[in-house]
Protein backbone atom coordinates (compact mmCIF):
# COMPACT_ATOMS: atom_id res chain seq x y z
CA UNK A 1 0.00 0.00 0.00
CA UNK A 2 2.74 2.56 0.82
CA UNK A 3 4.38 2.07 -2.57
CA UNK A 4 1.02 2.64 -4.29
CA UNK A 5 0.56 5.90 -2.41
CA UNK A 6 4.10 6.93 -3.27
CA UNK A 7 3.46 6.28 -6.96
CA UNK A 8 0.22 8.27 -6.78
CA UNK A 9 2.02 11.20 -5.18
CA UNK A 10 4.68 11.07 -7.90
CA UNK A 11 2.02 11.21 -10.63
CA UNK A 12 0.25 14.13 -8.96
CA UNK A 13 3.48 16.09 -8.50
CA UNK A 14 4.43 15.47 -12.14
CA UNK A 15 0.99 16.58 -13.30
CA UNK A 16 1.14 19.77 -11.24
CA UNK A 17 4.64 20.48 -12.59
CA UNK A 18 3.46 20.05 -16.17
CA UNK A 19 0.54 22.41 -15.66
CA UNK A 20 2.76 25.00 -13.98
CA UNK A 21 5.49 24.72 -16.57
CA UNK A 22 3.51 24.21 -19.77
CA UNK A 23 0.16 25.71 -18.87
CA UNK A 24 -1.53 22.32 -19.05
CA UNK A 25 -1.40 22.34 -22.84
CA UNK A 26 0.00 19.78 -25.23
CA UNK A 27 1.41 22.46 -27.56
CA UNK A 28 4.32 23.27 -25.25
CA UNK A 29 4.99 19.58 -24.75
CA UNK A 30 5.18 19.26 -28.52
CA UNK A 31 7.50 22.26 -28.58
CA UNK A 32 9.86 20.58 -26.11
CA UNK A 33 10.15 17.64 -28.52
CA UNK A 34 10.60 20.04 -31.46
CA UNK A 35 13.37 21.85 -29.58
CA UNK A 36 15.25 18.56 -29.21
CA UNK A 37 14.86 17.85 -32.94
CA UNK A 38 16.10 21.34 -33.86
CA UNK A 39 19.17 20.99 -31.64
CA UNK A 40 19.92 17.61 -33.22
CA UNK A 41 19.65 19.00 -36.76
CA UNK A 42 21.94 21.93 -35.87
CA UNK A 43 24.43 19.48 -34.39
CA UNK A 44 24.30 17.38 -37.58
CA UNK A 45 25.35 20.42 -39.64
CA UNK A 46 27.98 21.45 -37.10
CA UNK A 47 29.59 18.01 -37.23
CA UNK A 48 29.82 18.25 -41.01
CA UNK A 49 31.52 21.64 -40.73
CA UNK A 50 33.96 20.25 -38.16
CA UNK A 51 34.84 17.37 -40.45
CA UNK A 52 35.38 19.65 -43.45
CA UNK A 53 37.49 22.11 -41.45
CA UNK A 54 39.72 19.26 -40.28
CA UNK A 55 41.17 18.89 -43.80
CA UNK A 56 40.18 22.02 -45.76
CA UNK A 57 39.93 25.79 -45.39
CA UNK A 58 36.68 27.54 -46.19
CA UNK A 59 36.39 30.48 -48.55
CA UNK A 60 33.87 33.29 -48.63
CA UNK A 61 31.87 31.35 -51.25
CA UNK A 62 31.85 27.87 -49.65
CA UNK A 63 28.35 26.40 -49.52
CA UNK A 64 26.71 23.46 -47.79
CA UNK A 65 26.47 21.77 -51.20
CA UNK A 66 30.26 21.98 -51.52
CA UNK A 67 30.52 20.05 -48.27
CA UNK A 68 27.85 17.57 -49.35
CA UNK A 69 29.80 16.88 -52.54
CA UNK A 70 32.64 15.73 -50.26
CA UNK A 71 30.20 13.62 -48.17
CA UNK A 72 30.82 15.66 -45.02
CA UNK A 73 27.31 15.11 -43.67
CA UNK A 74 25.09 12.12 -43.00
CA UNK A 75 24.02 10.39 -46.26
CA UNK A 76 20.45 11.74 -46.18
CA UNK A 77 21.68 15.32 -45.75
CA UNK A 78 24.30 14.92 -48.48
CA UNK A 79 21.67 13.52 -50.83
CA UNK A 80 19.29 16.43 -50.27
CA UNK A 81 21.94 19.11 -50.74
CA UNK A 82 23.26 17.52 -53.94
CA UNK A 83 19.81 17.37 -55.56
CA UNK A 84 18.69 19.98 -58.06
CA UNK A 85 17.20 22.81 -56.01
CA UNK A 86 14.88 24.33 -58.67
CA UNK A 87 11.72 22.86 -57.12
CA UNK A 88 12.93 23.81 -53.64
CA UNK A 89 13.60 27.36 -54.82
CA UNK A 90 10.08 27.59 -56.21
CA UNK A 91 8.68 26.27 -52.94
CA UNK A 92 10.49 28.97 -50.96
CA UNK A 93 9.63 31.72 -53.44
CA UNK A 94 5.94 30.83 -53.12
CA UNK A 95 5.84 30.70 -49.34
CA UNK A 96 3.08 32.81 -47.87
CA UNK A 97 4.46 35.23 -45.30
CA UNK A 98 2.33 34.84 -42.15
CA UNK A 99 0.24 37.79 -41.00
CA UNK A 100 2.19 40.06 -38.70
CA UNK A 101 5.59 38.76 -39.83
CA UNK A 102 8.02 41.25 -41.39
CA UNK A 103 8.60 40.51 -45.07
CA UNK A 104 12.34 41.09 -44.48
CA UNK A 105 12.37 37.91 -42.37
CA UNK A 106 11.92 36.01 -45.62
CA UNK A 107 14.26 38.04 -47.81
CA UNK A 108 17.17 35.62 -47.58
CA UNK A 109 15.15 32.61 -48.75
CA UNK A 110 12.80 34.25 -51.26
CA UNK A 111 13.64 35.67 -54.65
CA UNK A 112 17.06 35.95 -56.27
CA UNK A 113 19.49 35.19 -53.46
CA UNK A 114 22.56 33.97 -55.30
CA UNK A 115 23.58 30.62 -53.80
CA UNK A 116 21.10 30.73 -50.90
CA UNK A 117 19.12 27.77 -52.22
CA UNK A 118 22.01 25.35 -52.72
CA UNK A 119 23.42 26.63 -49.43
CA UNK A 120 20.27 25.85 -47.41
CA UNK A 121 19.42 22.54 -45.76
CA UNK A 122 15.72 21.98 -45.06
CA UNK A 123 15.69 19.68 -42.03
CA UNK A 124 14.53 16.23 -43.06
CA UNK A 125 13.00 15.56 -39.65
CA UNK A 126 10.80 18.66 -39.97
CA UNK A 127 9.26 18.50 -43.41
CA UNK A 128 12.37 18.37 -45.62
CA UNK A 129 12.05 20.32 -48.88
CA UNK A 130 8.41 19.39 -49.36
CA UNK A 131 7.15 21.20 -46.24
CA UNK A 132 10.05 23.32 -44.95
CA UNK A 133 9.91 24.21 -41.26
CA UNK A 134 13.59 24.43 -40.28
CA UNK A 135 16.13 25.96 -42.67
CA UNK A 136 19.85 25.89 -41.89
CA UNK A 137 22.37 27.81 -43.99
CA UNK A 138 26.14 28.33 -43.91
CA UNK A 139 27.48 31.90 -43.66
CA UNK A 140 31.07 32.53 -44.74
CA UNK A 141 30.81 36.00 -46.28
CA UNK A 142 33.06 37.64 -43.71
CA UNK A 143 34.59 40.97 -44.64
CA UNK A 144 38.30 41.72 -44.27
CA UNK A 145 41.57 40.49 -45.69
CA UNK A 146 42.07 36.74 -45.94
CA UNK A 147 43.47 34.48 -44.64
CA UNK A 148 42.06 35.24 -41.21
CA UNK A 149 40.82 33.45 -38.10
CA UNK A 150 37.26 32.51 -38.70
CA UNK A 151 34.18 30.82 -37.24
CA UNK A 152 31.55 29.80 -39.83
CA UNK A 153 28.04 31.06 -39.16
CA UNK A 154 25.11 28.66 -38.97
CA UNK A 155 21.95 30.59 -39.86
CA UNK A 156 18.73 29.07 -38.50
CA UNK A 157 15.20 29.97 -39.56
CA UNK A 158 12.03 28.50 -38.03
CA UNK A 159 8.89 28.60 -40.18
CA UNK A 160 6.03 26.41 -41.39
CA UNK A 161 4.86 24.05 -38.64
CA UNK A 162 7.21 25.80 -36.18
CA UNK A 163 5.85 29.28 -36.92
CA UNK A 164 3.40 29.35 -34.02
CA UNK A 165 5.98 28.49 -31.37
CA UNK A 166 9.04 30.07 -32.98
CA UNK A 167 9.51 32.76 -30.31
CA UNK A 168 9.46 30.21 -27.49
CA UNK A 169 11.68 27.82 -29.41
CA UNK A 170 14.23 30.52 -30.21
CA UNK A 171 14.49 31.57 -26.57
CA UNK A 172 14.88 27.98 -25.41
CA UNK A 173 17.51 27.09 -28.02
CA UNK A 174 19.53 30.23 -27.32
CA UNK A 175 19.37 29.55 -23.59
CA UNK A 176 20.70 26.06 -24.33
CA UNK A 177 23.57 27.17 -26.59
CA UNK A 178 24.58 30.62 -25.34
CA UNK A 179 27.54 29.29 -23.31
CA UNK A 180 29.11 27.50 -26.29
CA UNK A 181 28.26 29.85 -29.16
CA UNK A 182 28.20 33.51 -30.09
CA UNK A 183 24.61 34.13 -31.12
CA UNK A 184 23.31 36.82 -33.44
CA UNK A 185 19.65 37.12 -32.44
CA UNK A 186 19.02 40.13 -34.67
CA UNK A 187 19.87 38.31 -37.89
CA UNK A 188 17.37 38.32 -40.73
CA UNK A 189 19.47 38.61 -43.87
CA UNK A 190 22.28 36.14 -44.52
CA UNK A 191 25.10 38.46 -43.48
CA UNK A 192 28.13 37.34 -41.53
CA UNK A 193 28.21 39.54 -38.42
CA UNK A 194 30.86 38.03 -36.16
CA UNK A 195 34.17 39.77 -35.59
CA UNK A 196 33.31 43.02 -37.38
CA UNK A 197 35.37 45.97 -36.16
CA UNK A 198 36.15 44.58 -32.75
CA UNK A 199 39.09 43.10 -30.87
CA UNK A 200 37.69 41.56 -27.68
CA UNK A 201 36.90 37.87 -27.12
CA UNK A 202 40.04 36.89 -29.00
CA UNK A 203 38.86 38.78 -32.07
CA UNK A 204 35.36 37.39 -32.05
CA UNK A 205 32.43 39.60 -31.06
CA UNK A 206 29.53 41.48 -32.58
CA UNK A 207 29.62 45.00 -33.92
CA UNK A 208 26.30 45.82 -32.26
CA UNK A 209 26.06 45.49 -28.45
CA UNK A 210 22.44 44.35 -28.83
CA UNK A 211 23.60 41.20 -30.55
CA UNK A 212 25.47 39.98 -27.48
CA UNK A 213 22.58 40.50 -25.08
CA UNK A 214 20.34 37.50 -24.45
CA UNK A 215 17.77 39.67 -22.68
CA UNK A 216 17.27 41.95 -25.68
CA UNK A 217 16.83 39.30 -28.34
CA UNK A 218 14.12 39.69 -30.97
CA UNK A 219 12.34 36.30 -31.01
CA UNK A 220 11.48 36.14 -34.70
CA UNK A 221 12.62 32.57 -35.25
CA UNK A 222 15.79 33.65 -37.09
CA UNK A 223 19.25 33.60 -35.53
CA UNK A 224 22.84 32.80 -36.42
CA UNK A 225 25.13 30.58 -34.36
CA UNK A 226 28.92 30.89 -34.27
CA UNK A 227 30.18 27.91 -32.25
CA UNK A 228 33.27 28.74 -30.21
CA UNK A 229 34.91 25.38 -30.96
CA UNK A 230 34.60 25.82 -34.75
CA UNK A 231 37.56 28.17 -35.16
CA UNK A 232 39.41 27.77 -38.44
CA UNK A 233 40.94 29.85 -41.20
CA UNK A 234 39.11 31.61 -44.01
CA UNK A 235 41.29 31.09 -47.06
CA UNK A 236 42.08 33.56 -49.81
Amino acid sequence: MPHILASLVTVIVATVYMFQTFGGTSSKLDSVAQKAVILTEIENIKKGLQFYMSFEQMTSTTTLKDLADLTCFAPSINEQLKKDYTTFQTKLDNLTIPTGVASTDYDYIKGDRGNAFENTYSAISLGARENPSLLISLLTNKSGTNPQRFIPGIRVQLLGKLEKEKAWLERQIIQELKSIAYIDTRATWGDYMLGKDCTDNGGFCFSSPNQTSFSSLAPDGIFTLYFKDLVGVLAR
